[in-house]
C-alpha cells in the first residue's frame, strides 16, 4: 500500500449508531434520501432493490452493500418476499475526510459468509448489550467489518 493510503487508514475513526438483524416490515423503504452517516447492509435473503446515486442494484443473498454518507439513495423490497438482513448505521472518517466519493465499483462485495455473519452477530450483541466498555469492542468490531468490506473492493476508488 502506498504511503497516502497507509496514513489514511491509520487515521480511521468509526462510531456505531445502531446494528440489527431484521426481517423487514412490509412498508420498508424510502425514496431519494441523503443521510449524514454510512450504512452497511448484509443481505441474508428476500427480494430487495437499492438505488444508489442513480445506479440500481438487486441484492442477492451473501452480498454486502456500503452506502456512504452524503449519497442519495432509495431502498425497497417485495413484501411477499421480505428482505432479511444484518445492517448498521455508523460514522466513518479518515482524518479530516468525512465522506467517501461514490463509485459504483465500490458499493458491494460478496465477503466470506461465515466471517460476515459472525462479525455482524457480535456487533449486534454489543450494540444491544449494556456497559460502557462495550463501546470499545463495538469500534473494534465495526472496523473489522469495514476491513472485510474494503478488502473485497478497490478501496482507492472511494
Amino acid at each position: 500500500m502506498n504511503g497516502y493510503y497507509d496514513t489514511l487508514f491509520q487515521q480511521a475513526q468509526a462510531n456505531l449508531f445502531i446494528s440489527r438483524l431484521t426481517l423487514c416490515a412490509p412498508d420498508w423503504g424510502e425514496e431519494n434520501i441523503t443521510l449524514d452517516f454510512c450504512k452497511i447492509y448484509y443481505f441474508l435473503g428476500g427480494e430487495g432493490k437499492l438505488v444508489i446515486n442513480g445506479d440500481t442494484y438487486y441484492p442477492k443473498e451473501g452480498e454486502m452493500y456500503l452506502i456512504p454518507s452524503g449519497v442519495t439513495h432509495s431502498y425497497s423490497h417485495n413484501p411477499k418476499n421480505p428482505v432479511y438482513k444484518y445492517w448498521c448505521h455508523f460514522s466513518l472518517k479518515f482524518g479530516d475526510m468525512t465522506e467517501f466519493l461514490y463509485h459504483k465499483d465500490c458499493v458491494y462485495c460478496k465477503p466470506d459468509q461465515k466471517r460476515a455473519t459472525a462479525l455482524f452477530g457480535r456487533l449486534c450483541n454489543l450494540d444491544t448489550g449494556t456497559g460502557y466498555l462495550n463501546r470499545l469492542l463495538q469500534k473494534s468490531c465495526l472496523l473489522e467489518l469495514c476491513h472485510l468490506f474494503f478488502s473485497q473492493i478497490p478501496a482507492e476508488k472511494l
